[in-house]
């Protein structure tokens, strides 16, 4: 018995090598092997990863976990039975009880920095490009370095400073932060395009224009974190409403006459937004967003029956009265 097993494994290593020696000659029909890039093509590859991380950054688990549910403008409770218990870290969360393991502040991490990464890479390459409007691409990928950093620099208190995929970072904190931030968003702010040409689902003139305003806004803070007290400098908040008049004056934005539009899954045109993930569904899914506080048997878009609603945060009904109330009676434009 023994030796006829060993007949039958012979004939099927043979039957196996037989197999692999065939001559496939492949038939390609939809993509070319031999095929070059054109430069417009690279380009568009080495931009479009620079925004590609913006739809899971601000998913409920990431970005907005850490900026909405550890204030008092919205909890995420255990209910009982099968709601969302998660061992306890929305609840932690919200207590500022954040331990290290904690996946909302590691995975909002790793999204950021992989994206501040993407950046950096598309800068470096766009030095050797010989597209003519490359300087217009590198503007969007510093813009959106920039932009990275000033995430960081709220949720973390440090930026990163590196001009070349090759090199080591500088880790740089409080008025070394902001001075660097503001620098590279000036720097840019004579090249991007207006929102007009751009869209708001790209790094727009207006959008540089919000993104300096907020970064004016919060210096104060991001100079020194551990302050006891702040003194909220009069010519920073002379920037702010400086660069807020310029939005409202370039006629790039405006309100909406209906405030809901806003968060529609089609609101890719809704001329109140200035810098926005686009949240049709062929680009980001079905807006994950618009169904996270709803409950379990409503659904936000009907084309996507499965995304009913989670049963799961709940919002401060003054928090949401107030929104809206400095929506209608401030300049500051909606980002």
């Amino acid at each position: 018995m023994k030796k006829k097993f060993t007949y039958i494994c012979v004939a099927a290593s043979i039957l196996f090598l037989t197999n692999a020696c065939t001559d496939l000659k492949e038939q390609v029909l939809d993509e070319s092997l031999t095929a070059k890039l054109t430069d417009q093509e690279a380009a568009n590859g080495l931009i479009v990863p620079v925004y590609a991380l913006l739809p899971e950054l601000f998913q409920h688990t990431r970005y907005f976990a850490l900026q909405e549910i550890s204030t008092d403008e919205a909890i995420l409770p255990y209910r009982g039975g099968t709601d969302w218990g998660d061992n306890g870290i929305y609840l932690a969360l919200h207590q500022h009880n954040t331990s290290s393991t904690d996946p909302n502040v590691n995975n909002t991490w790793k999204t950021l920095t992989q994206a501040l990464s993407r950046s950096i890479t598309a800068i470096t390459s766009f030095k050797s490009s010989n597209l003519p409007n490359a300087e217009l691409y590198t503007a969007e990928a510093r813009g959106m370095r920039a932009y990275y950093n000033m995430i960081i620099l709220d949720l973390f208190g440090i930026a990163f400073i590196k001009e070349d995929a090759g090199t080591t970072s500088k880790i740089v904190r409080g008025d070394e932060a902001v001075k660097y931030i503001e620098s590279e968003l000036l720097a840019i702010e004579p090249v991007v395009q207006p929102k007009s040409v751009m869209g708001p689902g790209r790094l727009n003139q207006a959008a540089v224009w919000g993104l300096l305003s907020r970064l004016y806004l919060n210096a104060t803070v991001y100079r020194n974190i551990y302050a006891t007290t702040f003194d909220f400098a009069p010519a920073d908040m002379d920037k702010v409403l400086l660069y807020t008049d310029k939005i409202i004056n370039s006629g790039q934005a405006k309100l909406s006459a209906d405030y809901f539009s806003i968060f529609d899954d089609d609101n890719h045109s809704n001329e109140e937004l200035i810098f926005a993930v686009d949240q049709r569904a062929d680009l980001n899914g079905h807006n994950r967003l618009a169904y996270f506080s709803l409950s379990g048997d409503q659904f936000p878009l009907a084309e996507f029956p499965a995304a009913n609603g989670t049963d799961g945060p709940a919002i401060s009904c003054r928090e949401f009265g107030q929104a809206i109330f400095i929506r209608l009676g401030c300049k500051l434009m909606a980002m």
